[in-house]
This record gives structure tokens, C-alpha cells and sequence, in this order.
């Protein structure tokens, strides 16, 4: 089993650090302002009001952060939000107790919510509220096989494609396009050129966005 320790990042928010593969789970300038900045105001923020409800496919839950601060905005906004989670590797609970987004946040009494996500990761459908469903996969992209195939927003955060370049192909990404509803969306923390030019390859128009602090640019990418 892979070594997980948590570490402090400079917003004061948790994230995780694998030193097996030496790569940090969120940006050590801020998990929270990292998240919130790639995902919810460039990712799930341009897709409010498009569809009644958004459907949500996140590749790497990892610590659950990005899914809880969906849920956040989900209870916000009074939005319908049906969130698919694929983790082959989960937390421990141990650790994933250890994390205080909820208190973090000041959403404290999310952080039942927030456990039963990481809990039913194991490929089990939970409601987290009326308007918000969450499915967790216990598997990874390659091994996922989509009922629907109508997702309109990715959130691919899986870790870097130096480290899992298995992630980053062009089957992985023609595989994405043809999950997506047309106009769906990717966002992702990684801009490097050969995965923006993978994406446009296989059907994607896309965009460099600013980045958070520590990070220069982002990506997101339009299916076409």
C-alpha cells in the first residue's frame, strides 16, 4: 500500500502527499483555492443553467475535496447535480477523517455528506440530498464502463502525466469525447501542450485559462 501522509498547503486547507510517487494529491499554494478556482468556477460554474440537471464525472476523487465543494455549490445554487466518482485507490478512513475540509469550509454539518462519499466509493449510488447523487467507482477510466454516456462536465484530476501518463493518451481522450454530451466540458489542472494538442486531435476545442497561484495556466476543453 502506497504511504499517504497529509500536508499543509498555504490557504491553511489539507492535502495529501503519496511518497511512493512523490506527488502531492492538490497544489501545495492552497487545496481549497486550487480546487475551487480549476473546478468550480471554471469547470462546474460555466455549466449552471445549461441542463436541469449537470452530470458530473470526476476522475480521481481522491481526497473528496472537489466533490465536496460541488455539493457546496449544489446547495447554493438549488441546482440538480447527479456526481460520478471513479478512485481505484481510496483514502483510508483514517486518514480521510483527518482531512477538515467541512470545518475548513465552515460547513461543518456536510462532513457526515463528505464520509458517505468516501464510504460508497465501492461502486454504490447514494443520495446526499434530494438534488444531489453521488455514484463512486472502485476502478480506474480505463476500466469504466458508462451506462449513460451523457456527461457534461469532467473534472480530470488524476495525478500528473509524469507520473500516470496512462491517463493522458490519445485513447484516453477519445474515449472522454465519446462519453460527453456535445459541449461538454473538461476541465484539468495540467496545460502542458501535448495533452492541450491530444485533446484538439480527438475532437476538443480548448482554452488556456489563468491558474491559481503556483500555477500559470489551466485547461478546458469543449467537446466539439
Amino acid at each position: 500500500m502506497s504511504k499517504i501522509i497529509l500536508a499543509h498547503t498555504e490557504d491553511g486547507s489539507y492535502t495529501l502527499f503519496n511518497e511512493d510517487i512523490n506527488e502531492h494529491y492538490h497544489s501545495i499554494h492552497g487545496a481549497v483555492r486550487e480546487s475551487t478556482h480549476i473546478f468550480i468556477n471554471a469547470g462546474l460554474m460555466s455549466m449552471v443553467g445549461r441542463n436541469p440537471e449537470i452530470r458530473i464525472l470526476e476522475i480521481g476523487f481522491g481526497t473528496g475535496l472537489n466533490a465536496l465543494l460541488t455539493l457546496i455549490e449544489q446547495q447554493k445554487l438549488n441546482i440538480k447535480v447527479n456526481y460520478s466518482a471513479l478512485e481505484p485507490y481510496p483514502v483510508p478512513r483514517e486518514i480521510y477523517e483527518k482531512l477538515n475540509y467541512c470545518n475548513f469550509l465552515a460547513v461543518p454539518i456536510l462532513n457526515s455528506s463528505f464520509e458517505l462519499m468516501h464510504s460508497n466509493i465501492d461502486n454504490n449510488s447514494v443520495k446526499i440530498n434530494r438534488d444531489f447523487t453521488f455514484n463512486g467507482y472502485l476502478t480506474t477510466f480505463q476500466k469504466f464502463e458508462s451506462v449513460d454516456n451523457n456527461f457534461d462536465l469532467i473534472y480530470l484530476d488524476a495525478f500528473s502525466p509524469d507520473t500516470e501518463p496512462a491517463l493522458w493518451t490519445e485513447d484516453i481522450f477519445i474515449k472522454l469525447h465519446r462519453i460527453m454530451n456535445k459541449e461538454g466540458v473538461i476541465v484539468t489542472y495540467c496545460s502542458k501542450g501535448i495533452v492541450r494538442r491530444l485533446m484538439q486531435s480527438c475532437g476538443f476545442s480548448t482554452e488556456r485559462l489563468p491558474g491559481p497561484p503556483g500555477k500559470h495556466e489551466i485547461l478546458r476543453a469543449t467537446a466539439l
